[in-house]
């Protein structure tokens, strides 16, 4: 069984940056190689031949960064890099490629975890005050066993690249097209960012835009990169893949999700001939009407129509969720500025209750302000009492500052304020 070109890239440069020349045991590793990957040193293959796990636990591996190779074994499910010496290295974007990665041992190997800049809360403006910053959260495990655990360490380390929500979908259209023999393929799979990989544009919020890739030697079936790859960009508005020797049918479902395509070019390809009709459009599209026409053509118009439902109905779901949100945060707004004026008018009758009438001493105030928060919560006789104390009772109702639901909701408390003072004055 032929070794997966991806493997044989992704392995090639995991030894050399590595320097594999100088590790504990590097067994059968050699190019062109010379045995069944299954018999390398720490190397699992499936029964496909793809690499699924990678183990080369305390081999003395070295090196400035976790190697970039990783990313190229795309099948890879299991990893164990630890006892060996990476010298504070981060977390590569390109780990984000292993979507089937549920195990990562890398305790003991010089890994840190060095959020991206991106995920700073302070601000960067010269004379802005800092936002006040989260309260830390415990460091994930380097030693990962679930799929979960993996995606909080990736999100520990930065996550926006290793996370890029367009990364997985892009990386499936290299691995189905031929992308090692690519005539150009600058940044795939690499850490770079998306927008950094040849032929890549993304939009205002970081998702893929345009491709381009014409006359670029791609291979394969447009299907098989429909399915999980093209089918997920969800943004995409314009594919360019002409002069290139991809076959199949045009009728990939998968296209049928690209809702927001309007510009389509497939000529000059080895993909099934489209039906003789007098409107079936050419395989360049220029206009979204033009796919529609396309997508009917080949029969996967009513699927595409599907999708264009669902997306305006999450449009709708989206629009709707952030006026909810806004509203919420409008009514936290006003009860967050009625508890200010409820504590700052529990503090005057706080205070003027210490200092026994007249004006309140500073340190009566001081410790009035302290107090008032946490006085918000106590029962209403306790406030009556203060009230009394102070011999303003009913003050407390008529400068209405407190809430409904504390006080003036509650039956009875003006009029037990009022006996408190008709007691007081028979007294």
């Amino acid at each position: 069984m032929q070794p997966h070109p991806m493997d044989l890239k992704g392995l090639k440069s995991i030894y050399v940056a590595t320097g594999g020349k100088h590790w504990s045991s590097s067994e059968n590793w050699s190019w062109p190689p010379l045995t069944p990957l299954e018999e390398w040193h720490g190397v699992t293959v499936d029964s496909t031949g793809r690499v699924t796990e990678l183990n080369l636990q305390a081999n003395g591996l070295k090196g400035k960064i976790l190697p970039e190779g990783l990313g190229l074994l795309t099948s890879l499910k299991q990893v164990n890099l630890e006892g060996n010496d990476f010298m504070n290295a981060p977390l590569p974007a390109s780990l984000g490629n292993l979507t089937s990665l549920y195990s990562l041992w890398l305790e003991n190997c010089g890994v840190e975890l060095k959020p991206d800049s991106a995920s700073n809360t302070g601000s960067s403006k010269r004379g802005a005050e800092p936002k006040p910053k989260k309260a830390e959260k415990p460091k994930p495990s380097l030693r990962c066993s679930t799929r979960d655990e993996v995606l909080e360490l990736f999100r520990a380390a930065g996550g926006k690249g290793i996370l890029a929500k367009d990364r997985p979908a892009l990386v499936k259209v290299y691995e189905a097209l031929g992308g090692p023999g690519w005539d150009r393929a600058d940044g795939w799979c690499s850490s770079k960012p998306l927008d950094e990989w040849f032929g890549v544009t993304l939009d205002d919020k970081g998702r893929v835009e345009t491709i381009y890739l014409g006359f670029n030697g791609l291979v394969g079936r447009l299907h098989d990169a429909g399915e999980g790859g093209l089918g997920e960009l969800g943004k995409l508005a314009k594919l360019s893949v002409f002069g290139n020797k991809i076959g199949g049918p045009v009728s990939a479902s998968a296209l049928a999700k690209l809702t927001r395509l309007n510009y389509l070019d497939l000529e000059e390809n080895e993909l099934r001939p489209l039906p003789r009709a007098p409107d079936c459009p050419p395989l360049e599209c220029k206009t979204q009407a033009d796919v529609r026409r396309l997508f009917k053509a080949v029969g996967i118009d009513d699927a595409f129509a599907r999708e264009l439902k669902k997306e305006r109905q999450k449009e709708k779901e989206r629009q709707a969720k952030e006026a909810r949100e806004s509203r919420a945060r409008e009514e936290a707004s006003a009860r967050a500025a009625q508890d200010l004026e409820d504590a700052s008018a529990l503090a005057d009758l706080k205070a003027h209750s210490a200092s026994s009438g007249g004006k309140p001493s500073k340190a009566a105030q001081k410790k009035a302000a302290e107090e008032a928060a946490s006085m918000l919560a106590r029962e209403p006789l306790e406030l009556a009492r203060l009230a009394e104390g102070a011999h303003r009772p009913g003050w407390v109702v008529a400068t209405g500052w407190a809430r409904p639901s504390d006080f003036r909701a509650r039956k009875g408390v003006s009029s037990l304020w009022d006996q408190r003072l008709s007691e007081r004055n028979g007294s």
